[in-house]
């Protein structure tokens, strides 16, 4: 009897702890205060709008930017670096021209496509214009 109780803590145990390991794999990363912007003011057409997203690589090893995809011509996308190593910051400045934009709300996403074990991050801007 105290062998098969024995067993079975060792097997949960070791179930526990393999557990754990493989939902290390699925931890964050890159980390963002805020992936999702709001410009509070209402905007005139014609106007420039610009954030800066800022992530800090958290893990133990270097992260490439693989991809970055905008969702409209109209924005524009910067990179600080398309390597970040463990513990440094990057620099995404998201540049949105309204020139070609009409009165209304609107949401401008970008998506990082990267090399650690979160491959994407989705970014973006919400905003009003008028005349």
């Amino acid at each position: 009897m105290k062998k098969i109780f024995l067993l079975c803590v060792v097997l949960l145990i070791n179930i526990t702890l393999g557990f754990s390991a493989s939902n290390d794999k699925n931890k964050q990363e890159l980390v963002c205060k805020k992936s999702r912007v709001v410009i509070p003011k209402t905007l005139k057409i014609g106007s420039v709008v610009s954030h800066d997203f800022i992530f800090k690589n958290v893990s133990d090893t270097t992260i490439d930017i693989l991809k970055c995809v905008r969702s409209c011509d109209c924005t524009d996308v910067k990179l600080s670096s398309r390597r970040i190593k463990p513990n440094e910051k990057l620099v995404i400045s998201v540049l949105v021209n309204t020139i070609d934009k009409m009165e209304g709300k609107h949401k401008i996403t970008t998506v990082l496509t990267t090399s650690g074990a979160r491959k994407y991050y989705y970014l973006s801007v919400k905003f009003n214009l008028e005349k």
